[in-house]
């Protein structure tokens, strides 16, 4: 009688277990679609699948992936340590290297700006260059390099930009000599 009452007990315990994990997992299904693992939900849409051949998981559009604190991703043995907003700006980062002899290398935490283009330029005269948009957040936030078209610049002339605003630039020369030239000019900032 004790064995007939404890098999009762052991065939109650695993039906109880079994429906509980079903009552757990009736929000997915899985199955086998040629040769890879493919998780759905409820409605049939698809979660995710894990592609057998490629050694892949793949998440359709619209899914998240959520690493949460103190969970780690990494690419190639390496844990991604930048964070979600570096990795969500549009553009190339921008750093800083500061105004020593070693680079302060300080991520501004900014989409970096990058502008070239030219200018014919007489000297004696300031040509002005404007409507960079976006804007620089100010002129302390950016640099500003021009020199003379290669490959025949006029020498001995000093090419000069001013940082006139966030959406402009003014280029010029001290020289005395009528010369004009094509200014070559680039701007990095943020």
């Amino acid at each position: 009688m004790k064995k007939k009452l404890l098999i009762a007990v052991l065939v109650m315990t695993m039906l109880f277990s079994a429906f509980y994990v079903a009552a757990e997992l009736n929000n997915i299904t899985t199955a086998g679609v040629d040769g890879n693992w493919v998780i759905y939900d409820t409605n049939k849409n698809i979660i995710c699948t894990f592609d057998a051949s490629n050694r892949k998981l793949s998440f359709p559009t619209g899914s998240a992936v959520d690493i949460e604190s103190g969970g780690s991703f990494k690419i190639g043995s390496t844990a991604v340590t930048a964070t979600a907003a570096q990795l969500n700006r549009s553009g190339s980062r921008y750093f800083n290297a500061g105004t020593t002899s070693v680079s302060a290398n300080t991520d501004k935490s900014t989409a970096g700006l990058f502008y070239s283009g030219s200018a014919t330029v007489t000297s004696g005269t300031n040509v002005v260059v404007s409507g960079f948009s976006p804007a620089f957040t100010g002129t302390a936030d950016y640099n500003c390099l021009v020199t003379g078209r290669a490959p025949d610049p006029d020498n001995g002339v000093a090419w000069k930009c001013a940082k006139t605003s966030s959406t402009s630039i003014t280029i010029a020369t001290t020289s005395t000599g009528v010369v004009t030239d094509t200014i070559d000019y680039v701007l990095i900032g943020y």
